[in-house]
């Protein structure tokens, strides 16, 4: 019958000794290293997509919709007055802003991070309440106008407001 020793296995083979372990440690230690540079770079850029646009940004975007939509200068004084009526050329200039300014999208609709990022975290209550899904409206624009009616008849007006000014 044979028997093995383990410690003369463990001494021939340096299975245990530090030399080894140390060896194990760096090359495991630099993996790690390079998977949390890997995760960061990552991160940095899927949070980087959007940034909070200024006033001048936002009556741009605003104002470049208008035009493109030639919309009337009655519906032009409803909007400055945070008035949306249910009108099809309202619900256009709606979607057009939202996408102008990254924070709309046909596929998602509004994107809740990016509202955030821009109104602030006080207002994320407001996005909860309001946010819904394509499939409860016939067409994107009425989509994108429901819920944003529904941000600005919900508080979001004041969180607009700081920002235009």
């Amino acid at each position: 019958m044979m028997t093995i020793s383990f410690s003369r296995l463990s001494s021939e083979r340096g299975f245990f000794s530090s030399e080894f372990s140390l060896i194990n440690f760096r090359t495991a230690l630099l993996k790690m290293m390079k998977l949390l540079l890997l995760v960061c770079a990552i991160f940095a850029v899927t949070s980087a997509d959007f940034t909070r646009k200024n006033a001048a940004e936002i009556k741009a975007a605003r104002e470049a919709c208008w035009d493109e939509l030639h919309l009337s200068d009655n519906f032009r004084e409803s909007m400055k007055k945070y008035e949306y009526p249910d009108d099809a050329a309202i619900h256009q200039a709606i979607k057009c802003t939202g996408l102008k300014l990254g924070v709309w999208c046909e596929h998602e609709g509004y994107h809740r991070t990016d509202l955030i990022t821009q109104f602030g975290e006080d207002a994320a209550p407001i996005f909860d309440k309001c946010l819904s899904k394509r499939t409860d409206y016939d067409s994107v624009e009425k989509w994108a106008w429901h819920d944003w009616k529904c941000f600005v008849d919900n508080g979001l007006k004041d969180h607009y407001k700081k920002v235009e000014n």
